[in-house]
């Protein structure tokens, strides 16, 4: 039995790494894997999209969204939760400011960053925290989600553009674009 279950484990990793390798995401393939020889959730520190989410979150969202993750560690849970949560805050809010500089390049549109800026807020109260997870170390990590939905929907009222924002989505959902500032 034990050789089955660890035969199965080996499998689903492998399937992991296959996934994160296909899509051309070194750097998650290499995260993954020090998160399994670590024994953290897989999704730790990794710049994750939609599909990897389904590949290794049995509780992903049904509608496609934007995932960011963050960590933090203070003298006591509590606040080094909330300093995780506002990790991962900025960091979904650095990936959404991404999304509409880029959309912007490619309508060959300008914003000012004021108006990115308030569109990466007005996002953000519809995020949520997907998962929390409370290292050995006292390291609090937590994954957090906004669906595209909500995003699309904030970008257009906060930009005074539906078709813009109908635009960016198309292009994250199709990985025209990635929120990962390179």
């Amino acid at each position: 039995m034990k050789r089955f279950i660890g035969m199965f484990m080996v499998g689903a990793l492998l399937s992991i790494f296959v996934s994160c390798a296909s899509t051309g995401n070194a750097k998650n393939l290499a995260v993954v894997k020090q998160n399994a020889d670590k024994k953290l959730p897989l999704w730790v520190n990794t710049d994750m999209d939609y599909d990897m989410a389904q590949d290794i979150l049995d509780y992903c969202p049904k509608k496609k969204g934007v995932f960011a993750t963050g960590r933090g560690k203070l003298g006591d849970e509590t606040s080094s939760e909330t300093t995780a949560r506002l990790d991962a805050r900025a960091n979904l809010a650095a990936q959404i400011d991404t999304y509409v500089k880029r959309t912007a390049e490619t309508d060959k549109k300008t914003f000012s960053s004021e108006s990115i800026k308030e569109v990466s807020e007005a996002s953000l109260k519809g995020s949520r925290r997907l998962d929390r997870y409370l290292g050995p170390d006292g390291t609090v990590y937590v994954l957090m989600y906004l669906s595209n939905e909500n995003l699309e929907e904030s970008a257009a009222e906060t930009l005074k553009d539906k078709e813009f924002a109908k635009h960016m989505i198309e292009l994250i959902e199709t990985k025209q674009i990635t929120g990962n500032a390179e």
